[in-house]
């Protein structure tokens, strides 16, 4: 009797003979490194996450796979530094199956409600040039359809199906919250959300998720700095008489949001508002791709995470009101 299909973030250590079914995001065979012969790495994805797949030996066996494959896998579930992984008894091609319900997806419910946020907080927005801007987003229907659903990376932070409303939601509110320990006179608040709402615009078509998470040949080209900052200038040539020092200043919420040249940015923010939304946009990226792999981390019951940026991040921190996931100390 075959086993039922398990999602990705339910695999566990030890588990002999499970089953799965996803999208092949890679696939590469691989020499060994003391040994004549070859083996195959496969990254699989379904919706609740991505995992590793290996099939060490007899690899002439499987049918011929590619990237964008749908496929059932029975095998073992392992750990290797950290992190899980398959080793593979078998692979099945699946036919006739949708590709994109298998890629990492956050809940209708997450991308509702931060959506919902979005629209309150540039509901707020008092300058009537940046509410005429704002509205024409928000009644661009195939940009609001492709906004619900882009993701917000490939593989670095938010890289699920509807990732971009997410973090832009969540760099909206840093900024809504940030400002509220300044002067009103000090920080242009309305200047400030705006350009959050629209600093990562152009990842709409910076990525495709048709079949995986990748780059579209005009990310790969352009990127979505400057696919953002060109449909931004789309938006402002159907506003008559909009500002050109305001326009300018967007721009530059923009094109510096990554904050310095090696990461990006054409341009270092060099407005207090260009900063602000620099240091929130790195933060939110930043606490997500940590949370990403310390939750890994948790569900292999190891105490440290995979490396990021450098260094292991501890999986589990004792609060000494509850009791702690494990004994750290």
């Amino acid at each position: 009797m075959s086993s039922a299909i398990t999602y990705i973030d339910q695999l566990t250590v030890g588990n002999n003979n499970v089953q799965i079914e996803g999208l092949i995001n890679s696939i590469e065979e691989k020499n060994f490194a003391s040994k004549p012969g070859k083996y195959i790495d496969i990254e699989l994805s379904d919706k609740t996450g991505k995992v590793v797949l290996r099939k060490w030996d007899r690899i002439e066996e499987l049918p011929v796979l590619k990237k964008g494959d749908v496929v059932k896998v029975n095998g073992k579930v392992n750990e290797f530094k950290g992190v899980i992984q398959i080793i593979v008894n078998s692979v099945e091609k699946l036919q006739n199956q949708s590709a994109d319900k298998y890629l990492p997806a956050y809940s209708e419910k997450e991308i509702e409600e931060s959506y919902n946020n979005i629209k309150k907080i540039t509901s707020s927005i008092n300058n009537k040039w940046l509410k005429k801007l704002t509205d024409k987003y928000f009644s661009d229907e195939e940009f609001i359809k492709k906004f619900l659903k882009a993701p917000a990376a490939k593989g670095y932070h938010h890289n699920k199906i509807g990732g971009l409303v997410i973090h832009t939601s969540s760099v909206m509110s840093l900024c809504n919250n940030l400002i509220k320990n300044y002067p009103e006179d000090k920080v242009n608040r309305d200047l400030l959300v705006a350009g959050a709402f629209i600093h990562d615009t152009g990842k709409i078509t910076e990525y495709e998720y048709s079949s995986a998470i990748d780059m579209t040949v005009e990310g790969v080209l352009l990127g979505h700095i400057v696919i953002g900052t060109l449909f931004l200038e789309k938006k402002i040539a159907g506003i008559k008489d909009f500002p050109n020092e305001l326009s300018v200043l967007l721009k530059h919420m923009i094109i510096s949001h990554h904050g310095e040249y090696e990461w990006g940015s054409p341009k270092k923010p060099k407005i207090l508002e260009a900063m602000i939304l620099h240091y929130a946009d790195n933060i939110d990226a930043k606490v997500e791709g940590i949370n990403m792999l310390t939750d890994e981390a948790k569900k292999n019951g190891n105490i440290w995470s995979s490396k990021y940026d450098g260094r292991n991040f501890l999986a589990s921190v004792y609060c000494a009101d509850n009791i702690p996931e494990q004994e750290l100390f």
